[in-house]
């Protein structure tokens, strides 16, 4: 299990520093910074296929069977530092996962969805269908603006009102 860094540190030094720490304990000199930017662009958007393809390209020193135990190790290091797991939907609408509206809406999970039956189905329900559906938002800037509009603001804006209101 990987170790949650402090609150202010940048998660693109947390994944550096796993994938580092991972490859030295095989045995292997740590990466380039253009495959560590590579391979973090790809867990933030949760493309772990493509993660897993870069690091085989960038380091076919790494061993192939261990490849995807490292991927996933990293991708853990991701939703530590940032504060639960990838709002997927909102960060490809987004372009960031460090967007407000990205905040709100994972702040609106942990308080108030996880501590509901139906709000624990929901977020199921959610981290099944949304990486797919996320990638397929993320391919287009006009899907990226209408889910941004339409989907991804008004929620935002109603847990945001939600948090604020007091009645969780």
């Amino acid at each position: 299990m990987t170790q949650p860094l402090p609150e202010n540190s940048d998660p693109k030094e947390a994944v550096r520093a796993e994938l580092d720490r991972t490859l030295v304990n095989l045995g292997i000199e740590p990466s380039s910074p253009e495959l560590l930017a590579e391979v973090f662009e790809h867990l933030s958007w949760g493309r772990l296929d493509d993660a897993e393809k870069a690091l085989r390209l960038g380091r076919p020193d790494v061993p192939k069977d261990q490849v995807h135990d490292i991927i996933g190790r990293l991708y853990e290091q991701i939703p530590e530092v940032e504060g639960g797991r990838q709002c997927f939907l909102a960060t490809a609408a987004l372009g960031s996962p460090l967007c407000p509206a990205v905040a709100v809406l994972r702040s609106y999970r942990e308080r108030v969805l996880r501590r509901r039956c139906h709000g624990r189905a929901l977020i199921w329900l959610y981290e099944k269908l949304s990486p797919s559906l996320a990638r397929w938002v993320a391919r287009s800037e006009t899907r990226r603006s209408r889910v941004a509009r339409w989907v991804v603001d008004p929620a935002a804006r109603h847990a945001k009102r939600r948090l604020e209101g007091g009645s969780l």
